[in-house]
């Protein structure tokens, strides 16, 4: 099995990536993770538009944020995802300009001026340590619950003796949320390709 890192495709892979964020999540169930990416609903048709409205906001929050870096692993003989991890690199204090948090995805009332205080009460200690460039690991997505089969069985991965840790850098299943490191600490822990690939997002936006 040889193993390949490359930039997520943005027109597919999403979905699988929504999909197995919220298998892993289910059992045992987090719900800290639903602050995110909630189900309206108990019926099944729920949590099929719950995945669904979440693959289009990872999408969303990709395209419109120039930090955001989504990268995979796939396996070159399958073309099948074997892990994904999600990079916002800031080349500058991203803070500086306070953001208006707007929870978009629970309806207006009681249970989304919650989520925005739980969410804004939970970035606060990021946004206090980090008033200056650095790397964030936001989102790491293994297919060890997946149900995609556009993810690589783990099963696979243990049979061919990859090991997990080498996979992104050694992420958690798919646990979110953010790591923080400087630049100069990323290069060493990261290597300096993830550096290169944010600049070369940031010249792409530039251009």
């Amino acid at each position: 099995m040889v193993l390949k890192l490359q930039e997520i495709d943005q027109e597919a892979d999403f979905h699988a990536i929504s999909r197995c964020l919220f298998e892993s999540h289910e059992d045992p169930p987090q719900k800290f993770f639903h602050l995110w990416f909630p189900i309206h609903g108990n019926e099944e048709q729920a949590r099929e538009n719950a995945i669904e409205e979440g693959a289009t906001r990872l999408k969303l929050w990709h395209t419109e944020d120039p930090s955001s870096n989504w990268r995979k692993v796939v396996d070159t003989e399958s073309g099948r995802i074997a892990g994904a991890v999600l990079w916002n690199i800031h080349h500058e204090n991203p803070f500086a300009v306070p953001d208006d948090l707007e929870v978009t995805w629970f309806p207006k009332g009681g249970a989304r001026e919650f989520v925005e205080q739980m969410i804004t009460e939970y970035d606060a200690p990021r946004a206090q340590a980090a008033q200056k460039p650095h790397v964030c690991k936001q989102i790491r997505v293994l297919p060890l619950f997946s149900s995609s089969s556009q993810f690589l069985p783990f099963r696979s991965l243990k049979e061919s003796r990859v090991s997990k840790d080498k996979i992104l850098l050694k992420p958690r299943i798919s646990r979110p949320f953010c790591v923080i490191h400087t630049p100069r600490l990323s290069a060493q822990r990261c290597g300096t390709a993830i550096t290169e690939l944010g600049r070369g997002k940031s010249r792409r936006a530039q251009a």
